[in-house]
C-alpha cells in the first residue's frame, strides 16, 4: 500500500466516518461495509455526494469517471476497514451479529468534537450517502462498482 495513501486514509478518520454512517443507518450487512470507505474516503466523490441524486444509478452514471479504479481502492482499504470495524467493536460503538454490523445506541463515541476539515466534510454527506446506499442491493452495488475479489 502506498504510504501517502495510508497516511491520508487511516483508521482515525475511518472510525469517525464509519461511526457517523452507523449512527444514521443503525445496521449494515457485512458485505456493504467494505464499499463504504473506498467511496467516502475519496475527496472527489465526497464533493459529488453534496448534491442530491434520485438513485444510486444516477450517481454512478453522473460520476463514472470517479469510479474508475474503485476495485484498487477497495482492495487497498480492506485492512483499514477491518481495523476500523475492530476498533468500533472493541469500543462498543458497534457489534457484529451474524452477517450484520449493528450500531449500539448510547455508546461513548462523542460526535460533538471537531474532527477536522476533511472528516467534517465527509460527515456532512453521510446522510445523502446513506440514502443512496439503501437504494440498491449489495449484489448490484458490487456489480456496478466492478469489485473483483
Amino acid at each position: 500500500m502506498n504510504s501517502e495513501f495510508y497516511i491520508y486514509n487511516n483508521e482515525a478518520i475511518s472510525v469517525v466516518v464509519f461511526a457517523g454512517l452507523m449512527k444514521i443507518v443503525k445496521s449494515l450487512d457485512v458485505a456493504r461495509v467494505f464499499i463504504v470507505l473506498p467511496l467516502l474516503l475519496d475527496d472527489r466523490i465526497v464533493r459529488k455526494l453534496s448534491y442530491s441524486y434520485n438513485s444510486m444509478d444516477d450517481f454512478f452514471d453522473d460520476n463514472a469517471k470517479l469510479l474508475v479504479g474503485f476495485n484498487e481502492r477497495y482492495l487497498e482499504l480492506l485492512p483499514i476497514t477491518l481495523n476500523t470495524i475492530n476498533i468500533l467493536n472493541e469500543s462498543k460503538t458497534i457489534k457484529i451479529l451474524n452477517d450484520k454490523i449493528i450500531y449500539i445506541e448510547n455508546n461513548k463515541f462523542d460526535f460533538n468534537h471537531d474532527f477536522g476539515i476533511r472528516a467534517n466534510k465527509i460527515v456532512s454527506v453521510i446522510l445523502n450517502f446513506s440514502v443512496l446506499l439503501g437504494m440498491q442491493s449489495t449484489d448490484l452495488l458490487y456489480k456496478n462498482l466492478k469489485v473483483q475479489i
